[in-house]
């Protein structure tokens, strides 16, 4: 059985294309190809269930066309529109950035806990990460306070330490970071 601990979100089913059962898929990263991973991963009535890639055709800049074994026809392939299309974490390349390869991506630390090193209070956990600039940005949500997202800077020059047995990040962030909208 996959847990959610063991995939990673690549990106999500926007809708049926033709009558043979392709999906159009908003893919989330340009670096990695979703034909370099075994299968994907589709959350069925709350079970994980890998499916196989038999066919990727390129549609846009930032959109493919897959076509999924055994789904043949339009109304197969629309019971899959809007769902998250995840990959097993297991099967991602290592981190060619790493000298060591002990480095994480920023996909890893997503549903970690950030906290503070000043006090040693939780901020909050990790739900998603905005790669799309030059500055990377933890989105968190707060343990405290209101139920709007933290923008954290996902940058080395504030984490202090991260342990991924206890899977927290400790960060060392200017005064009043946490505090902005």
């Amino acid at each position: 059985m996959i847990t959610a601990d063991e995939i990673l979100k690549f990106g999500t089913f926007l809708k049926p294309h033709g009558i043979k059962g392709e999906l159009n898929a908003q893919l989330d990263y340009d670096e990695m190809e979703i034909t370099d991973f075994g299968c994907i991963v589709i959350d069925i009535d709350g079970i994980f269930v890998p499916f196989y890639i038999d066919g990727v055709r390129p549609k846009s800049a930032h959109t493919e066309l897959l076509h999924i074994e055994g789904i043949n026809t339009e109304a197969e392939a629309k019971e899959f529109t809007g769902k998250t299309i995840y990959v097993l974490r297991r099967e991602l390349p290592e981190n060619p950035e790493s000298e060591d390869n002990e480095g994480f991506y920023l996909s890893d630390l997503v549903s970690f806990r950030i906290i503070s090193d000043n006090d040693s209070v939780e901020i909050g956990t990790i739900e998603d990460f905005d790669d799309s600039t030059e500055n990377a940005l933890f989105i968190v949500r707060p343990s405290e306070g209101s139920g709007n997202h933290i923008y954290i800077p996902a940058t080395d020059e504030f984490i202090t330490g991260i342990n991924p047995y206890e899977r927290t990040i400790t960060m060392n962030l200017p005064e009043g970071l946490t505090s902005l909208n």
